[in-house]
């Protein structure tokens, strides 16, 4: 994705809190996770511990949030599952990293 020369890309992955939701690719498979915890390693990494559901049980890894394994919520999953809020949420998201944050 190439932007124009001085342009400024919203990092999302900054603003990532506790209880946001996101995607998360674990087995080469995509599920809607949850932040649990996030900690940032000695060598200054942030790192976040996602609860999912993967075949009916609760799973949880942790990544770095710089990792590709983790998205908006439902840029690989569906958006037929979500609640209004979840979806005016995610919709203002996906127009954020889409035209960058609002001035």
């Amino acid at each position: 994705n190439l932007q124009p020369l001085y342009s400024e890309t919203y990092d999302w992955r900054s603003k990532l809190e506790i209880n946001d939701e996101v995607d998360i690719k674990h087995s080469s498979k995509w599920y809607k996770g949850k932040i649990a915890k996030l900690e940032i390693g000695e060598s200054g990494e942030k790192s976040a511990k996602i609860e999912f559901q993967m075949d009916g049980l609760t799973d949880c890894i942790t990544i770095p949030t710089h990792s590709e394994q983790i998205m908006p919520l439902c840029v690989h999953t569906s958006k037929n599952n979500l609640n209004k809020e979840n979806k005016k949420i995610q919709d203002s998201l996906s127009e954020q990293i889409r035209t960058g944050p609002a001035s």
